[in-house]
């Protein structure tokens, strides 16, 4: 916007400078001659002033980032393959998942109950 304020001010200066000298003083070459600079000059200033001096910002893209995922212990939902039962003495029938079938279906087992190692997406 500044480049073209300032392109439009020199023309118009340019412009009405030819037109104010004494005609008198000047044949007919010397008039056509200061038209014809002063229309250069005008048509440099207009060029100067629509050329965008500022370069293109190049867009760059980023691929989103991934989900993030956690794993939980889930302690739900053993398979019904592996329960079983047995007799004790102190207890009568006790039910019991079974730890090898329990490994086979991805279970695990600490000094606590049976987990499941599932990962959640968040």
């Amino acid at each position: 916007m500044k480049n073209h304020l300032i392109a439009a001010i020199t023309a118009g200066a340019i412009a009405t400078f030819g037109l104010s000298s004494a005609p008198a003083q000047a044949g007919p070459n010397e008039e056509l001659a200061r038209f014809l600079v002063g229309a250069v000059a005008i048509g440099i200033l207009i060029d100067a002033a629509n050329k965008s001096k500022a370069r293109p910002v190049p867009v760059t893209r980023r691929a989103p980032p991934p989900p993030r995922r956690r794993m939980v212990r889930v302690y739900e939902g053993k398979p019904r393959a592996c329960l079983a039962e047995r007799w004790t003495d102190r207890y009568g029938w006790v039910k019991f998942y079974r730890p090898g079938c329990m490994r086979r279906h991805g279970w695990q087992r600490d000094v606590g109950p049976w987990y499941k190692r599932v990962a959640v997406w968040r």
